[in-house]
C-alpha cells in the first residue's frame, strides 16, 4: 500500500501471490473492495460516484471501506490523509 494513502489509512491488504491466467500474470490474495462510504463497487459509474464522494470530504474525515478478506466481509475504517 502506498505510504500516506487512504488504502494504508484503512488497512487494506494487497495481494501477495501471482497467478497466471491465459498467459496473463495477475496478483491475487488481497482484499476485494465491495463498497466505499456505502457506495457499492460495481461498474465504472460507481467509481466516479465514489471519487466524487471522497473529494467532497475534508482532510481527516472518517471513511469506511467494506472488503472481502479471506471469505469474511469486514468494514475497515480510517481517516482521509492530511495534505
Amino acid at each position: 500500500m502506498a505510504a500516506g494513502s487512504l488504502g494504508e489509512a484503512v488497512g487494506l491488504r494487497g495481494g501477495s501471490k501471482v497467478a497466471t491466467i491465459d498467459d496473463d500474470k495477475i496478483v491475487v490474495g488481497g482484499d476485494i473492495i465491495l463498497s466505499v462510504q456505502g457506495i457499492a463497487v460495481s461498474n465504472f459509474a460507481s467509481y466516479e460516484q465514489i471519487r466524487r464522494a471522497l473529494i467532497g470530504l475534508p482532510a481527516g474525515a472518517s471513511v469506511t471501506v467494506t472488503v472481502l478478506r479471506a471469505g469474511q466481509v469486514l468494514d475497515l475504517q480510517g481517516r482521509l490523509p492530511q495534505p
